[in-house]
């Protein structure tokens, strides 16, 4: 599979579903979708600050090391790997 400069090939997890089928997990659908969520975020310009060592930089950098929807997520910082929790959930 060819790609283009700055463009990845992206893997997906391929099972047998009770038909006896082969499907991808996740679909080439999911992916493209991700794909431009990621463009959107890349293109939007928004940045934010390590709560350590204070370097601003853009969102798409940030790296998601856990959390859920209900419990708020974790993220750590591209330089110093600082890990930072947002809870914006309700409480």
């Amino acid at each position: 599979m060819a790609t283009t400069k700055g463009e990845s090939v992206m893997g997906a997890l391929q099972f047998m579903n009770q038909d006896g089928e082969w499907e991808s997990f996740p679909d080439v659908d999911v992916l493209q979708h991700y794909k431009t969520i990621r463009d959107t975020v890349k293109a939007s310009g928004i940045t934010t600050r390590c709560c350590l060592c204070n370097r601003e930089f853009d969102v798409s950098e940030i790296v998601i090391t856990g959390g859920s929807l209900t419990t708020g997520f974790t993220w750590s910082c591209p330089d110093c790997h600082a890990v930072t929790l947002e809870t914006n959930v309700p409480k």
